[in-house]
């Protein structure tokens, strides 16, 4: 489940915001943590701590690219 529904609500995140920025630096880091994630979740079957491991690294990536989206989307506001 986890792989359908995080891709779906990623790019529900991620487009609107390249719509506005044009910058392609949010994908270099969603697509490799989405990767990752999916790495995870087919490779190992059970719960250990390599799993979390990669896990997070892979929710690192994600989180890192929503931070750059928000600044570039900032960026891109008009003045109040």
């Amino acid at each position: 489940a986890l792989l359908l529904i995080l891709p779906i609500v990623a790019v529900i995140a991620f487009i609107p915001g390249f719509l506005r920025h044009h910058n392609r630096q949010v994908f270099y880091w969603a697509v490799p943590g989405l990767l990752i994630i999916a790495y995870v979740a087919l490779r190992f079957e059970e719960a250990s701590w390599l799993a979390t491991a990669v896990s997070v690294t892979g929710s690192l990536f994600l989180i890192r690219a929503h931070t750059i989206n928000r600044r570039l989307c900032a960026c891109c506001l008009p003045p109040r």
